[in-house]
């Protein structure tokens, strides 16, 4: 495997219900931080990008050299890192492990039927453990 392998390896709709519980580094810090600092971390990326605010990404399309160094994000589908800030901020703000967010509700229930284990021998599967917050309600 090359360097780069762990695109291929951090899978996030992958789900170990023996895995233990991953417990968010920001738990203990306040709704501002979490909604100010979550998902994007300027400090890593001085050299690159020296602003607390995350840059808009908006190409989906992503060069590499060969197929054994992918670099992180290849396609703009599977991660791109506007989305990537995004989703860990929603997960942070709601004390989640992870989240997946979808371009329409179309796409967001084919995520929750899609990806849900069908019990063994029916040949269908349903979501139940997943509820919608509504703001303000």
């Amino acid at each position: 495997m090359s360097d780069d392998s762990h695109f291929f390896l951090r899978d996030h709709w992958e789900y170990d219900p023996t895995a233990p519980k991953h417990v968010r580094e920001d738990a203990g810090k306040g709704i501002g931080t979490k909604s100010l600092h979550s998902g994007f971390h300027p400090y890593q990326n001085q050299n690159d990008f020296r602003s607390f605010t995350p840059p808009l990404v908006q190409s989906v399309t992503y060069p590499y050299e060969t197929f054994d160094k992918i670099p992180c994000p290849v396609y703009g589908r599977t991660r791109p890192p506007t989305n990537t800030v995004l989703e860990e901020r929603l997960a942070s703000l709601e004390g989640g492990e992870s989240c997946i967010t979808a371009g329409s509700g179309s796409c967001g229930q084919y995520h929750c039927h899609g990806s849900t284990p069908a019990p063994h021998g029916s040949g269908s599967g349903s979501c139940t453990a997943v509820y919608f917050k509504v703001p303000g309600r």
